[in-house]
């Protein structure tokens, strides 16, 4: 199962919300570059009165494959940091579902992966952990 996005309603702000934070995603090109061009959004009201913001996913965020890795990272530029995946049922839930983006030149590969401070890990919440709060849902 996968977790919604949640999208404002009266103002049309869409968050993430992860490590019990709800971040805002500033644009629609950010929005298609992380989570692809089709997530699943769940509209509400407001948010709840003591939620807790996170930091802006901004342009620049993406998803990063470092070269002869398999390991996929969220780039999230308006921190710099990068979250590792720690696995597909992860990668599934948060709707990690943009384009991979690689660096082919091993050296500026090499450079990037040594200039990125790293956040904690993102995995799949546990069966038994719970949903976003959300204030008030409005049927779509």
């Amino acid at each position: 199962m996968e977790q919604d996005l949640i999208r404002i309603i009266s103002t049309g702000q869409i968050y993430l919300y992860l490590f019990g934070q709800y971040w805002y995603i500033v644009d629609m090109p950010t929005l298609y570059g992380v989570f692809g061009s089709n997530p699943d959004v769940t509209d509400v009201t407001s948010l709840p009165s003591d939620a807790q913001l996170g930091p802006q996913i901004s342009g620049g965020s993406c998803l990063f494959q470092p070269l002869g890795s398999a390991a996929v990272y969220f780039l999230c530029a308006s921190n710099q940091t990068a979250y590792l995946i720690t696995s597909m049922t992860a990668l599934s839930y948060y709707q990690f579902n943009g384009p991979l983006q690689t660096c082919t030149n091993q050296v500026l590969n090499d450079w990037l992966l040594m200039l990125l401070n790293y956040g904690a890990n993102i995995d799949a919440p546990s069966t038994s952990a719970t949903a976003p709060r959300k204030a008030a849902s409005a049927q779509a």
